[in-house]
């Protein structure tokens, strides 16, 4: 498949598809281990998971808006700052208000790019995808609507974040490669 000029983007993307695995691959085990610690300790290191699922953020965004000559490339890195900065400052002691806001924004990022590579028929598992991707959106909102304490039940929803957001980042990365094939 050949992919146009007007899609830069994915040009670039489908060139760089490794980056967006390894992302995937450590958001998967992340939610893995997070599973695994106990409530107690998860109460300790939920800046160090903030910390993480942010990091992980930011190279999704860096792979999808890697080598753009356009002023078009700045905007998302700006927009993920202001996210962070704001969540940050407004919700100090609210930490799954933070990571919430930050996996919407993963999200909603994922879901246009899946989107976007079914123009090109190449997404074998685009249904599913999608699926993914909206559960984990859902799974956002839950984290940023809902006032739980720290808990066991937000513990399990940010596991579900981290591990879909780890599935539908390897899935997209595996058919950017298929495209990438000549």
């Amino acid at each position: 498949m050949v992919i146009n000029s007007s899609d830069y983007p994915f040009k670039t993307a489908t060139i760089n598809w490794y980056f967006l695995s390894v992302t995937g691959i450590l958001s998967f085990i992340t939610g893995l281990y997070l599973l695994i610690i106990p409530v107690d300790i998860y109460r300790i290191l939920v800046p160090l998971f903030q910390i993480v699922f942010a990091t992980i953020g930011l190279g999704g965004i860096i792979f999808t808006t890697k080598d753009q000559k356009t002023i078009r490339s700045i905007i998302p890195y700006l927009c993920y700052i202001v996210i962070i900065l704001i969540t940050t400052y407004s919700f100090t002691f609210s930490s799954n208000k933070v990571m919430g806001l930050i996996s919407l924004y993963c999200y909603i990022k994922f879901l246009s790019i899946t989107i976007k590579l079914k123009k090109y028929n190449s997404l074998k598992m685009n249904t599913i995808n999608i699926i993914i991707n909206l559960i984990g959106f859902l799974f956002s909102l839950m984290l940023i609507v809902c006032t739980l304490a720290e808990n066991l039940y937000v513990k399990i929803i940010l596991v579900f974040c981290y591990i879909l957001y780890g599935i539908s980042s390897f899935f997209i990365s595996l058919e950017l490669k298929a495209l990438s094939r000549p």
